[in-house]
């Protein structure tokens, strides 16, 4: 080309520096996206290395081989979020606290207790997300219980969809009396017929399970899994008893919460228990 004017020549560089800029970016990304390929492939075969040198040592059979070998390629090269302890030692403490917050009291907002109280008690609301909710990562395909276990801790659901079905358990036999209370437990020898599958439920952000261990012992009724990857965030019986100790001002509404709800569920059909939330009636809450 053949610039005869300063107008040209600027109009000229100008293209040729915004030509370079585009094709910058377009090498970074393509750049970028080789990197994050390689990456993958590298932790696919990582991972099925781990589980190849386990197999040698401890065989089983090739179906459940194969199955095993079909998952690795699937779902243990993903990359998982890291968690609060991960978070905890590379931030300043006054940052990690204020994430914590930000990032979690939305997840339990839905609970009308622990709301009520992240709002009114500022103390309340900080233990509550830094100290006391523990993140826990589920697997694709991964059960989170199973009927007759110990729980020991509500769960919420922070990301991902978690299927819960519960098994419906008939009478005694010869007994009329569904109600009982449902700290016992029933014995599977006088049952009159075998169990009956309930519909199942899909549970999303912010829905909870379990919240009944939390005032009383209690043992799954149901069974939880994910068909894929979900992030929960657990409260443990222990944790709720700290922040009824550190904050003295939350106590009473927590003792007076937990007995309201345990004599919910006493008089509440042998039945209709799951592990799903309690639902308080209005005068409760």
């Amino acid at each position: 080309m053949e610039l005869h004017t300063p107008a040209e020549r600027w109009l000229s560089v100008f293209s040729t520096a915004l030509c370079v800029l585009f094709a910058s970016i377009f090498t970074s990304v393509v750049t970028n996206d080789i990197s994050d390929l390689r990456r993958l492939k590298r932790m696919r075969k990582e991972a099925e290395d781990k589980l190849f040198d386990y197999l040698q040592v401890h065989p089983v059979p090739p179906s459940l081989e194969q199955h095993l070998s079909s998952y690795a390629r699937r779902h243990m090269s993903r990359v998982t979020p890291p968690g609060k302890a991960e978070l905890a030692a590379s931030l300043p403490h006054f940052l990690y606290e204020e994430l914590c917050q930000e990032a979690l009291l939305p997840v339990v907002s839905g609970h009308s207790l622990l709301n009520g109280l992240c709002c009114k008690y500022a103390a309340f609301r900080r233990d509550l997300c830094v100290r006391c909710l523990m993140d826990w990562h589920v697997m694709a395909q991964e059960t989170l219980f199973l009927p007759g276990g110990r729980c020991e801790s509500l769960l919420f659901i922070a990301r991902g969809n978690i299927t819960y079905s519960k098994t419906r358990l008939p009478l005694l036999a010869g007994s009329q009396d569904i109600s009982r209370a449902w700290t016992n437990t029933l014995p599977a020898s006088n049952v009159s017929s075998m169990p009956t599958s309930l519909t199942s439920l899909t549970l999303s952000e912010g829905d909870w399970l379990c919240e009944q261990c939390l005032w009383t012992s209690w043992t799954y009724l149901g069974q939880a899994g994910a068909d894929t990857g979900a992030d929960m965030l657990c409260l443990g019986r222990d944790k709720v008893f700290e922040l009824a100790q550190v904050c003295k001002e939350a106590a009473s509404e927590i003792a007076k919460y937990a007995e309201l709800a345990v004599a919910l569920l006493n008089s509440t059909a042998e039945e209709s228990l799951s592990d799903l939330p309690i639902e308080l009636s209005p005068e409760i809450q």
